[in-house]
């Protein structure tokens, strides 16, 4: 480590964190415990931050921006899920239900419910742990791509998502568009839930959010204070729950990710398009 800033290496805090997270397994494995693994990486992101700032000389704006997103992410290494090996299995889970619907294998759940998903191939256009955990890096991955699908996993290890036909988009000011064919899934439930009235604008654009929806925090996905967090505390003032409310349950809000608010750890989003 010590010889680190002496070479010629030019890495952002970006692609050293790109670097570290892909290798988690590996640094883990012959770390002595996963403190070490947090100071090492802290280090690592330190050196390579003032190291890239020293050798490219980015204007002052920018260069707090910089030094902000690389505290955020070395606060982040310190996530309680981050390093929560008890969350394994909420990420196995998660990964195969993706993989078994977008790859639209037996069991599979939303190309039954949508005939263009049932006639689409899927790409991969953003990974939260693999592009980064800021709204900025979906919305430059996703933004004008047309049809959407979005998976995420909350810290209470649910799956679920929002299927939009029309664009994503980082408008100056934030605004509602009308995608009347718009609807959110629950995959561990395995339902869907359409919009009541289609006439409504309820997709939301904004470049501080996460593919979201609705009106009054009702599938609210956004990043706070380096965390990401979603809410959906009014879920079902615009989406159809009117079979959950028919079984007995009076407050959806906790049905989507278990909790009326929670931190997610992990968002998928795939286009499609009819082959």
């Amino acid at each position: 480590m010590q010889n680190l800033s002496e070479e010629s290496i030019n890495l952002n805090a970006l692609e050293v964190v790109d670097m570290i997270s892909t290798n988690r397994k590996l640094f883990l494995s012959t770390l002595a415990d996963q403190n070490d693994y947090k100071q090492i990486s802290t280090k690592l992101i330190k050196e390579n931050s003032t190291l890239y700032l020293e050798q490219n000389e980015p204007q002052e704006a920018n260069q707090q921006e910089l030094k902000h997103n690389y505290q955020v992410l070395i606060s982040n290494l310190d996530s309680q899920y981050y390093f929560d090996n008890s969350k394994k299995e909420y990420y196995a889970s998660f990964y195969t239900k993706v993989e078994k619907e977008v790859n639209k294998l037996r069991g599979s759940f939303l190309k039954n419910q949508q005939k263009d998903l049932e006639k689409s191939e899927f790409k991969l256009l953003y990974r939260a742990s693999r592009d980064g955990f800021f709204p900025k890096y979906f919305h430059t991955k996703c933004d004008n791509k047309g049809p959407t699908i979005t998976f995420y996993l909350s810290s209470l290890g649910k799956t679920f998502g929002i299927v939009a036909f029309k664009s994503w988009d980082s408008p100056d000011k934030a605004t509602f568009q009308q995608d009347p064919d718009m609807f959110l899934f629950q995959l561990d439930y395995k339902t869907i839930h359409k919009q009541i009235n289609n006439n409504e604008s309820l997709q939301y654009l904004s470049r501080s959010y996460f593919p979201s929806a609705g009106i009054t925090l009702e599938f609210d996905m956004r990043s706070n204070q380096g965390l990401i967090t979603g809410q959906t505390t009014s879920f079902g003032k615009h989406f159809d729950v009117s079979k959950l409310k028919s079984q007995g349950m009076n407050d959806c809000s906790t049905y989507l990710g278990g909790a009326a608010e929670f931190e997610l750890l992990e968002i998928e989003v795939y286009s499609f398009k009819s082959q």
